[in-house]
């Protein structure tokens, strides 16, 4: 019975001994290895709209924080603020979690100065970056509890990939004379090449009230009268205008009407993303008539004969009538000339 006694207490005695034990007491895993990949950020951008992009290998071990520094060895409160300029290094501090039951590999070399208490990790590999500093160290408190490993990785950063477009190129359909302005589709008017780096965002209507103001049009459009439509083009993802400076400025050269200016006004700015945001406006003249536009001989049809034609116009050889000029005068400007030309044979072809 003594026996017995003894051994139900010995029992008793280990239980409560094993409940009291810290929980790294118990005998984690060791992380020998972690792989994180970062991305630098893009030229233009800041430390709000591009935070640290990081993600890790499937492995033991999770993301826990990442956020940017002022320096290698500056850590402060708060997040620090700065705009990323091309070329220059910055460093971002990540920290990754061990899951439960493991821990990171501990070397007994222990660091010092504002990383004391942390032991330094060997078995980090970084892609995208350069690794300036690991060390892990194991926490029990209400926001860190269990083992962490604290990385500071050094990035350049990097110019945004964009082609920069040169030329723009659109088609302008004229509206029917005594169609109304507020039921004509702008849009509908417009046609970009196949496969262009561009696209039409907005397309509106305007008359001149001035000299140097114009209005939104409204009421119906009369013969002989000229109106304008305002474009705004958008460039593709990856693609710029030019806006000066080294790569000069986008042209844009427009059938069936006459733009105020031979290049686009542009607007380039960086996004939330880091990413170039590239715009482009233009106004665009055209004048009613009634006939057939390209008909520049006035038998009712577009043919090869009009642009014959239009040639001998154009070296003094045979005039287009007065009657039949407005058909031949595609963009406009009071003169037939080679856009004309070419904005005929486009028609007769059927080039868009």
């Amino acid at each position: 019975m003594k026996k017995l006694v003894s051994s139900v207490l010995f029992i008793a005695l280990l239980f409560s001994l094993i409940s009291v034990l810290p929980l790294n007491a118990y005998a984690a895993t060791a992380i020998n290895g972690v792989s994180v990949t970062v991305t630098a950020p893009a030229a233009g951008s800041d430390t709000e709209k591009s935070p640290p992009q990081v993600s890790v290998g499937d492995g033991d071990y999770s993301l826990f924080t990442a956020g940017w520094l002022y320096g290698p060895d500056i850590y402060m409160s708060g997040e620090p603020y700065f705009e990323f300029t091309a070329g220059e290094t910055y460093y971002m501090l990540v920290t990754l979690k061990a899951n439960d039951g493991y821990e990171f590999t501990k070397s007994g070399r222990l660091a010092t100065g504002i990383d004391e208490g942390y032991d330094y990790f060997d078995g980090c590999r970084v892609t995208g970056g350069d690794l300036i500093f690991s060390a892990s160290r194991t926490f029990d408190s209400a926001y860190y509890n269990g083992d962490y490993l604290r990385l500071i990785i050094a990035v350049t950063a990097k110019s945004a990939a964009i082609e920069r477009i040169g030329s723009v190129s659109v088609v302008f359909t004229p509206p029917a004379i005594g169609a109304k302005a507020d039921e004509t589709d702008a849009f509908s008017c417009i046609t970009l090449p196949d496969g262009a780096d561009y696209s039409l965002k907005e397309a509106d209507w305007w008359f001149k009230f001035s000299d140097d103001f114009f209005m939104p049009l409204s009421g119906t459009f009369e013969e002989g009268e000229t109106y304008y439509i305002g474009l705004n083009i958008a460039a593709n993802d990856g693609f710029a205008f030019n806006q000066g400076g080294p790569y000069g400025y986008t042209s844009i050269t427009v059938t069936g009407g006459t733009p105020l200016y031979d290049t686009l006004a542009v607007t380039n700015s960086m996004s939330s993303d880091g990413t170039i945001r590239s715009e482009g406006t233009v106004m665009i003249a055209f004048t009613l008539r009634n006939g057939l536009p390209g008909d520049a001989n006035g038998d009712g049809r577009v043919d090869m004969r009009d642009v014959l034609l239009m040639r001998k116009h154009m070296l003094n050889i045979q005039k287009v009538t007065e009657a039949n000029f407005a058909n031949a005068d595609m963009n406009g400007n009071a003169q037939i000339d080679a856009r004309d030309l070419l904005a005929v044979r486009k028609i007769f072809l059927n080039i868009k």
